[in-house]
């Protein structure tokens, strides 16, 4: 894969391509981190790091609505 420099435009839609591609990604990462939560809470895990994982989540789902580097805070 070749990546053209700085100076030459990016083809029509490839920001907004790359910016759905984020997102899903973002979506699916907080997917996972909510599974692990739930399977830390279904095993009497740590409390402290169930609510860590549900920080994390929030903290990916507010990244993936934003979508254009904007993160909103969520603590």
């Amino acid at each position: 894969m070749s990546f053209k420099p700085a100076s030459e435009p990016a083809p029509a839609g490839l920001a907004h391509h790359a910016g759905m591609a984020v997102r899903d990604w973002l979506e699916t990462q907080s997917r996972i981190t909510r599974y692990w939560r739930d399977v830390l809470m279904e095993s009497g895990g740590d409390d402290a790091l169930i609510g860590a994982l549900d920080d994390h989540a929030a903290f990916l789902d507010a990244a993936a609505r934003l979508g254009e580097g904007k993160i909103q805070q969520t603590q």
